[in-house]
């Protein structure tokens, strides 16, 4: 009795299979679709089945959007189109149930075939760009497209498989290049050679060898950008996933864009020197200088009068005095303690500068008159 009901139950788990594998055939002919590509990801005959009914239930939609469409233009002057009933969302939501089905791997041995030639094509503009940067012989250069090839691949692959979220596959997208950046930075530091991955990280590391900075402490810079650049995706996906999660979401500010900036910050305090970061990063708060010596000049010398030579003098020293307390703010920003202490620091220095100049200005201007 007992053999019985365990060839019974062999029986049925048979004939259920040979259901689906007949389903899937009927499906596969009245789709179109070959099962090839499924075969290739090794998905057993549920799976393929599963996506089989999704395609047939998409194609389904689409025609009847077809139809409708038509139907309205022949009988309306103008056709009001619902936004959510337009084939890029039958398509977006076939997609994500597909994503529900089959993971990111599976995904790739099905598709890859029908991406290779936008791969290929990235692959070979990411490939010119690094022969323009970097001189590499014929074994380094092998090494680096495969690599590239590699890396693009896993790009596309995880855009197009999030691609029913244009947030979602975006954020997936970044990490995933983040990680190939590091993949190819690892490499060509290997090669002896610096890792520079675009025009700013050109400019960067020409100011640093100018300013006679090591290329161990450049590539600890880089390091520390590119650290930067994934904790920022990492926590705009983190945040995406919680706020979707709670109707009232409580931010961790520990962990927002203002710490992980700090982080860097930190990171060039024990890099580079002050006078080394003034060298590679002045440039970008020179408008801020300016504007705040000419505030503060205006200050000074309301009222007052003043000969030219004496008005060279004093934006000389009001100048380099924003300069050093702009820098010394931006230098040690990382520690609100340590900035305002260096801060007050600086501005007693100054303080007693111009308290001597204007000294000498009254001693200068005595018997003077602006006639």
């Amino acid at each position: 009795m007992k053999n019985v009901k365990i060839i019974s139950a062999l029986l049925f788990t048979v004939i259920a299979n040979l259901n689906v594998i007949a389903q899937v055939d009927v499906i596969e002919l009245e789709t179109g679709t070959t099962l090839e590509p499924f075969k290739r990801a090794q998905l057993n005959d549920s799976i393929v089945g599963q996506i089989f009914m999704l395609i047939k239930e998409r194609d389904n939609k689409l025609r009847l959007f077809d139809e409708f469409l038509k139907e309205q233009s022949e009988a309306e002057v103008i056709v009001f189109r619902d936004e959510k009933y337009e084939p890029i969302h039958i398509q977006n939501n076939f997609r994500k149930k597909l994503s529900k089905i089959i993971s990111i791997e599976e995904f790739g041995k099905i598709f890859q075939s029908q991406l290779e030639y936008r791969i290929t094509r990235i692959t070979e503009e990411k490939l010119e760009e690094a022969d323009e940067r970097y001189f590499l012989n014929g074994s380094q250069r092998d090494s680096l497209e495969r690599l590239i090839y590699d890396n693009t691949v896993s790009e596309v692959i995880t855009r197009e498989y999030y691609g029913h979220d244009e947030d979602l596959a975006w954020n997936n997208y970044l990490l995933e290049k983040l990680e190939s950046e590091d993949k190819l930075c690892n490499l060509v530091n290997k090669f002896g050679l610096l890792c520079t991955l675009n025009s700013k990280t050109d400019t960067l590391i020409a100011k640093a060898k100018k300013a006679g900075i090591d290329n161990n402490r450049i590539s600890k810079i880089l390091a520390a950008i590119q650290k930067r650049n994934r904790d920022f995706e990492i926590r705009l996906k983190n945040w995406r996933q919680d706020d979707s999660k709670h109707p009232v979401y409580f931010y961790d500010e520990g962990a927002g864009e203002h710490a992980i900036r700090m982080t860097l910050r930190k990171k060039l305090k024990e890099i580079l020197s002050f006078e080394e970061f003034s060298i590679l990063f002045l440039e970008q708060m020179e408008n801020r200088i300016e504007r705040d010596s000419e505030q503060e000049l205006l200050r000074l010398t309301d009222g007052g009068y003043f000969t030219k030579h004496q008005l060279v003098s004093l934006r000389d020293i009001v100048n380099k005095k924003n300069q050093e307390k702009i820098l010394t703010e931006e230098y040690f920003k990382y520690d609100y303690d340590t900035y305002q202490q260096k801060l007050r620091s600086v501005e007693y220095r100054y303080e007693k500068k111009l308290r001597a100049l204007f000294n000498r200005f009254i001693d200068e201007n005595k018997g003077r008159t602006k006639g």
